[in-house]
């Protein structure tokens, strides 16, 4: 009866010691993958490795960046051969008032093609990314907004659309719509929507097209901000832009 008892708590011990030592390495793994996002300040551009996903992607603080409240954050993508970047948001809105977060493309099957079927990886790499900044920085969730320039455009009218339920708005810059008038977004989602186009008139064959996606997004109900530029490739953006408001314009020009 000893004996049993003897080996029974052996047993027990090892178990504890077990169980400690994993406990241990998961605390060891999490420190780690905590050490790899480097320090945040306002006016600071940083990378960070998404770990479950380990796709990259840059996030930028504004230089009137506080913790007292919350800040609007747009999901920047960008165009083809290109990568991560918050180019043209941080320049457009000065780098103040907007968080910018610079994504990469979770899987090369939806950057190079854009399509619908295609999405789900980028959905995961995107909400683990909002996951992540917001353990970090006081995001405005209501206040969530994509874009991007070119291919990023076009896959904002892609991805974007499948989001309109989370999205406070789309910022489309050099594009038009990748599907033009094909497969369009549930009525009760698009209507009254916004939708801002930035595009120079110079700017071809993505001008057109964004005048026939402007006539698309119209007719489907949702509210469309469309500018053009003079004599350049030139696209505007409204730094205060929300739901219901529109703040003073600032100029983009394309380099």
């Amino acid at each position: 009866m000893k004996t049993r008892l003897f080996l029974r708590s052996n047993n027990f011990f090892r178990s504890v010691g077990i169980v400690c030592s994993n406990t241990l390495l998961l605390f060891l793994l999490h420190s780690s993958l905590a050490a790899e996002i480097p320090t945040l300040s306002p006016g600071r551009e940083v990378r960070i490795t998404a770990p479950k996903t380990e796709k990259t992607f840059l996030l930028y603080v504004p230089i009137d960046y506080t913790d007292k409240r919350p800040f609007p954050v747009i999901f920047c993508y960008h165009g083809y051969r290109g990568s991560a970047t918050t180019w043209p948001f941080k320049q457009v809105t000065k780098g103040e008032g907007f968080i910018i977060v610079g994504m990469n493309y979770a899987t090369d099957a939806y950057y190079h093609k854009l399509r619908f079927t295609t999405t789900g990886p980028e959905k995961i790499f995107f909400d683990e990314a909002l996951e992540i900044i917001s353990t970090r920085v006081n995001v405005d969730q209501d206040y969530i907004f994509m874009g991007g320039y070119s291919q990023g455009g076009y896959s904002t009218t892609v991805l974007g659309e499948q989001m309109l339920d989370r999205l406070a708005g789309n910022l489309v810059l050099g594009a038009g719509r990748c599907y033009v008038d094909m497969n369009p977004p549930p009525e009760e989602l698009i209507r009254g929507h916004p939708f801002f186009y930035g595009v120079g008139e110079l700017d071809d064959p993505h001008y057109p097209r964004a005048k026939r996606a402007l006539q698309f997004y119209t007719e489907c109900g949702a509210d469309v901000t469309f500018e053009d530029g003079k004599m350049k490739r030139t696209n505007s953006l409204r730094s205060g832009w929300r739901k219901q408001e529109c703040g003073s314009g600032l100029s983009l020009t394309d380099p």
